[in-house]
């Protein structure tokens, strides 16, 4: 997430040792939006509805399907070879 304003980070902050809060990090030093803090909850909800919009159709889900599969494949073979290069170096 971005600030709408300055387009720094919105980053968390733990307040009372159990609440987050977040805001602009405020990397320009001048933006008024790191004055305002919004509750995790509030920021659940927004990220909540914007995923229950979100419709996919079948081909979507096929394709999301494939790129797992093959990300998954890719790594355990990237796993299995620097496993084998650790025990050849035992």
């Amino acid at each position: 997430m971005v600030c709408p304003k300055c387009g720094s980070a919105i980053v968390g902050q733990i307040k009372k040792g159990k609440y987050i809060y977040y805001s602009c990090s405020d990397k320009t030093k001048g933006c008024l939006n790191n004055k305002i803090y919004v509750r995790q909850e509030v920021i659940e909800k927004v990220f909540e509805q914007a995923i229950k919009n979100v419709n996919i159709i079948t081909q979507q889900k096929e394709a999301f399907t494939i790129a797992l599969k093959e990300s998954h494949k890719d790594e355990k073979e990237y796993y299995a070879e620097q496993i084998a290069n650790y025990r050849k170096k035992m």
